[in-house]
């Protein structure tokens, strides 16, 4: 999985660690200009990862990789 690069459906994710935190946040980019008042409050994420999180989290997945 990890050796799959790039990542989504567009491929517009180069990292693991980068697809953590754009589905942490469901994609959501609430200080992008264009989303000011289009985003529903309710759709925002109420946690966001910390950097160790991602850490953990990518050193999980690619232990899944085949040696």
């Amino acid at each position: 999985m990890a050796r799959t690069a790039p990542f989504t459906h567009a491929g517009t994710l180069s990292t693991l660690a980068d697809v953590i935190r754009h589905d942490a946040r469901r994609g959501l980019d609430p200080a992008d200009p264009r989303a000011q008042g289009a985003i529903d409050p309710d759709l925002l994420p109420r946690h966001t990862v910390t950097d160790e999180e991602v850490v953990a989290v990518v050193a999980f997945l690619e232990a899944l990789n085949p040696e």
